[in-house]
């Protein structure tokens, strides 16, 4: 295939998607095949970082939420220094753009997690929480921070980007969805908020639901 595109090659890299036992059953972690580009064998790896994201190559996301745990708790280190300086709504605005924002970004990619995978998030959370509350917090200490739980605050971003793909002008036009697209996946968030009491009484999603329906 003819192409214009001019490749990097210090910074193209090859990755074969598989899922665990394909990869197993055929030996695909070690391909018979490589990729060239000016005479150069592009190198193959099995997790790469792209755009903030870790991507692995089994789809599985245990390296990427481990080293995100990891950021965040080397940024709430230094944040405790200041929790007997800063007063409450600094610590609460710091937790919420260092900390909570990394927990948040991209999380609609790798969407659903395994429910030990959110467990783990969930801790950090947690943590943060007793930063800013200054003592040991459990998910009823988050409510009056104003501040969703991991699984509330999944859902109610895969929702916020439905609504965005639905309704925003600055949608790409390339990615264009419609609606029914989404009934299916936002109709799953409902039910199983419906059961396991996701969002409590707060109706966090409510003007959502009703755009989008």
């Amino acid at each position: 295939m003819e192409s214009n595109l001019a490749l990097n090659f210090s910074k193209t890299k090859t990755m074969l998607f598989s899922t665990q036992q394909m990869s197993r059953t055929h030996n695909l972690d070690r391909p018979c095949f490589t990729l060239t580009t000016n005479g150069k064998d592009l190198e193959h790896l099995s997790i790469f970082k792209l755009l903030g994201t870790h991507i692995h190559q089994h789809l599985q996301w245990i390296d990427h939420v481990n080293k995100t745990i990891s950021s965040c708790y080397s940024t709430l280190a230094i944040l405790r220094k200041l929790k007997n300086l800063a007063p409450f709504s600094v610590k609460k605005q710091l937790a919420e753009c260092l900390i909570l924002s990394k927990l948040d970004y991209n999380d609609t990619v790798f969407n659903p997690l395994p429910a030990y995978l959110i467990k783990t998030l969930q801790r950090v959370q947690l943590a943060v929480a007793g930063f800013v509350l200054k003592r040991y917090t459990c998910e009823k200490d988050i409510i009056p921070l104003g501040w969703l739980s991991i699984p509330e605050r999944r859902d109610y971003n895969l929702l916020n980007l439905a609504h965005k793909a639905l309704y925003s002008a600055v949608w790409p036009a390339y990615l264009h969805v419609s609606a029914a697209t989404y009934t299916i996946q936002v109709a799953e968030v409902f039910w199983r908020g419906a059961i396991d009491n996701t969002f409590r009484d707060r109706n966090i999603p409510a003007l959502l639901c009703k755009t989008l329906w």
